[in-house]
This record gives C-alpha cells, sequence and structure tokens, in this order.
C-alpha cells in the first residue's frame, strides 16, 4: 500500500518528502518530544480503514497551521497511512495567506482558489477558498480556508491537537473535542514578509514540521 499512495502522490511532492527523510535528524529536541506524544497518539487509536483525525491550530489559521496540515497529509499518503488526515485551524481566523501558498506550490502542491469565500477575518479581510491538491485522487484534496476551533468543516471530537504557535498555545489551553492537546511551536513566518527572505522563511517552516510530521507517523509502526 505505501508504494501505492507515493505513486498517487504528485511526483514534486513525493520527491520533496523523500528528501526531508534523509533529514529528521534536523527535528529539534523540543519538537522530537512533541513529536513522540503525537506518534503514541497515533499508534494508539489508529484503525485501518477508519479516519483519525488531527487539527492543526495557529493564531490566525493563514501560515503554519495550513502548511502543517497540507505537509501532514502529504506524509501520512506518502508512508501509506492516508487514514490519518490533518486540517487546520485557528484561535483568530484571518486567511490563507498568499505566502503559504506559494511554499506550498513550490513542492508540488496544486492550490486554486475555488471561487468563494468564507467568513471574514476580524478585520474584514477578504478569506477565500482554495482546493488544495496532493495527489489526484479524489481523497488527496481538500477546501482550505481560515477557519476557527468548532467551524463545521472541522472533527467535532476524538482528535489530536497541534498547537503550532506560542499565542494559539497559550490562548487555548483546552481544545474542545480533542483527545490529546499536543504542544508543538514553530517560528512564525510573516516576521520575513516583505523582505529578502521571505519564500526562505516560509520554506523552513512547511520543512521544519514536514519533518516532524513524518517522523511521528514512522515512529508509530502504522504503515
Amino acid at each position: 500500500m505505501e508504494t501505492a499512495m507515493k505513486n498517487a502522490l504528485f511526483s514534486g511532492i513525493a520527491a520533496h518528502l523523500a528528501g526531508l527523510v534523509t533529514t529528521l535528524d534536523e527535528i529539534a529536541p523540543p519538537h522530537q518530544e512533541a513529536g513522540r506524544r503525537l506518534a503514541g497518539w497515533l499508534s494508539t487509536h489508529y484503525r485501518r480503514g477508519e479516519v483519525l483525525p488531527v487539527v492543526v491550530v495557529c493564531t490566525g489559521n493563514s501560515r503554519r497551521s495550513v502548511l502543517g496540515a497540507m505537509m501532514g497529509n502529504a506524509a501520512a499518503c506518502f508512508l501509506g497511512v492516508p487514514e490519518i488526515r490533518f486540517f487546520s485551524a485557528g484561535t483568530t481566523p484571518s486567511a490563507f495567506n498568499p505566502r503559504t501558498v506559494r511554499a506550498l506550490q513550490a513542492v508540488g502542491f496544486e492550490v486554486e482558489p475555488t471561487g468563494g469565500a468564507a467568513a471574514p477575518g476580524p478585520e474584514g479581510s477578504v478569506n477565500p477558498r482554495y482546493e488544495v491538491r496532493w495527489g489526484a485522487d479524489p481523497d488527496q484534496r481538500v477546501t482550505e480556508f481560515s477557519k476557527a476551533l468548532g467551524d463545521p468543516a472541522l472533527p467535532r471530537e476524538s482528535f489530536a491537537a497541534l498547537m503550532v504557535c506560542d499565542e494559539a498555545d497559550a490562548g487555548c489551553p483546552f481544545v474542545p473535542g480533542a483527545a490529546a492537546r499536543i504542544s508543538m511551536p514553530f517560528v512564525d513566518p510573516k516576521s520575513a514578509d516583505h523582505g529578502p527572505r521571505e519564500a526562505e522563511r516560509y520554506a523552513d517552516v512547511r520543512d521544519a514540521v514536514g519533518r516532524v510530521l513524518i517522523a511521528a507517523v514512522q515512529e508509530s509502526k502504522l504503515s
């Protein structure tokens, strides 16, 4: 099954993930520990053929949470366990950031606007909906937009919540419906916006969270 799922992934994504697998020793110790907690939860709750949801949470649901959810979905397919499904959410939703779109497209994700929009963020900014695809199979795609915990597009219970920013981690000590809450903060790439290292910073965060999720799924020994 693992080989079949690798073949189903878009080739650019599969090649990128294969490269990340060779650099798992770059995972920082705090992220190693968080990854082990996630691996343990996955191992305990995984049932082949049944969706096992993980919700990746940051503040605005525009950068880190989206990068994490999409890299997680691709990693799960790459490792032959597509039943593990990653979603993204925010504590104060804003919009799927165009820089996040470009960071995903750079490694082979197809990201296209649907023409629709979700509820605007707190400042009234437009919140477009995108279709994100990591493979040709109908199950390898999702409609992505900025959304709050509790949104109807998200699992309501029995999911693991990954808190990937310090602000969301501190501001949301309890996640309703979550069966596990795991602190896994990453540096916000927003600090590089409009600067010469903007694309590099987004790529760094994309790959850092990708490594942790690959390692967690591998360690869970599900595939």
